[in-house]
Parts: structure tokens; sequence; C-alpha cells
């Protein structure tokens, strides 16, 4: 492990990440979110290499959702000019 802790206050200016900690609980319980590491009674941070993972996996989904809906729109085009072909 090569990277420093972020505390929830860090979040949003370090990382751009808006999330409440409502929003960030729920998504920890659902496993869609690095978990807190707990470093004491009353202090918890979660792992910058694991924030940073996380986003590249919201973007990595982002691009895959993309290339697929340019694929769906090519293919419909092309089924259309077929169409179009075959009635002429």
């Amino acid at each position: 492990m090569s990277g420093k802790f972020l505390t929830f206050a860090q979040l949003k200016p370090v990382k751009g990440i808006p999330f409440t900690r409502q929003h960030i609980s729920r998504l920890q319980r659902q496993r869609r979110f690095p978990l807190y590491v707990a470093l004491g009674d009353n202090t918890n941070v979660l792992l910058e290499d694991e924030i940073d993972a996380y986003l590249a996996d919201r973007i990595a989904e982002r691009e895959a959702k993309l290339t697929a809906s340019i694929a769906e729109q090519e293919a419909r085009q092309e089924a259309k000019a077929g169409a179009i072909s075959e009635d002429a």
C-alpha cells in the first residue's frame, strides 16, 4: 500500500466526491464504495488508492456504456439503411 489516508472532509476538495456521509454509508453497506479504516476510537479514514480505484471503475463503466450506446446506434442505422436499399 503506497497511498495516503483521506478523511470524509477531504473527499470533496481533494477528489471531487460530493457524497454525503449518509450516502457513503449506504454505498458501503452495499459494498459499492471503499470501506473506512478505523485508526482509533473516533478516527475513520479512507485509503486514497482505493478511492482512486473506485473513481477509475466509475469512468470505465461510463466508457463501456458509451461504447455500447454508439454500437447500438450504428447497428440501428445500418439496419435502417439496409431496409431502405431493399425497398428501392
